[in-house]
């Protein structure tokens, strides 16, 4: 425990520093050329982590920097700072999945940079759910003793909370998280076809070499794959019940027809 709490503080502080260096040479700092942007407990970290090992990306101090979604009001300089320095040789971008489910995101990010390329993994929508729930209890912010009665709360309350941005939503709506197709339209107006690559997880955990060459096509670098293939943040919890996810597959079915018409991706 105390070998834990010592390796994050040296990370808290090393960040701050970094961020300051970044701060006082904000010039010289790079933008990001694409975005991770979701989703949630779909493999992000996984990617971002294959990243560090391309030698044409530099990655940012953070995985997630939460520009465009809460810290939109820090204001530009504050997200360069997390940027490395520039270099015609490299790419950079960062990860924050939650991107995808905040709805003044896609404006804003277009407002950033209308060229830039969006990366968006999804898995199946159900089992997405279940491991975000997980998740969530782990960390101690839902208080749902069960995954069902937190499903129906959100069932409950889809009317009352609507489609607007708020924490809770944000944090506690599992089953809205997984409706891909609905939060792809909307990026999709904002963003040409060409601009957003869409990833589903369960190839990138079979086949992660010829999923990261498809990636890397579409980043424009070549193809170059780690020999290793590190899933991160595997969580270790009881299986979900076979009626629960019986029970949810009519909740998705529309949105997973879209998803295949639109973006090929079948659920």
């Amino acid at each position: 425990m105390m070998y834990t709490y010592l390796r994050k503080l040296i990370r808290q502080v090393g960040l701050k520093v970094g961020h300051k260096i970044g701060l006082l040479t904000n010039r010289y700092r790079m933008t990001p050329d694409f975005l991770i942007i979701g989703a949630q407990k779909c493999g992000t970290s996984s990617l971002y982590y294959c990243f560090k090992f391309h030698p044409e990306i530099k990655r940012p101090i953070q995985k997630e920097v939460h520009y465009f979604n809460t810290n939109y009001d820090k204001g530009i300089k504050w997200y360069k700072a997390h940027f490395p320095l520039k270099s015609s040789q490299h790419l950079t971008g960062e990860a924050t999945p939650d991107y995808v489910f905040n709805l003044e995101a896609p404006a804003r990010v277009k407002a950033f940079n209308p060229d830039i390329k969006l990366i968006m993994l999804v898995r199946d929508p159900i089992i997405r759910a279940y491991s975000a729930y997980q998740m969530n209890r782990r960390r101690g912010i839902e208080e749902s003793q069960t995954f069902e009665d937190a499903i129906n709360y959100e069932l409950e309350n889809q009317e009352s909370y609507g489609d607007t941005t708020n924490t809770y939503r944000e944090n506690h709506f599992y089953l809205a998280r997984g409706l891909y197709a609905k939060q792809l339209s909307l990026w999709n107006k904002e963003f040409d076809k060409s601009q957003i690559h869409v990833v589903k997880s369960e190839d990138f955990f079979l086949q992660p070499a010829e999923t990261l060459a498809n990636i890397h096509q579409f980043l424009g670098i070549r193809k170059d794959v780690p020999s290793t293939f590190k899933p991160m943040n595997v969580g270790s919890y009881p299986p979900l019940s076979d009626a629960t996810y019986a029970n949810l597959k009519e909740y998705f079915q529309e949105d997973a027809k879209q998803l295949n018409l639109d973006w090929q991706i079948e659920f």
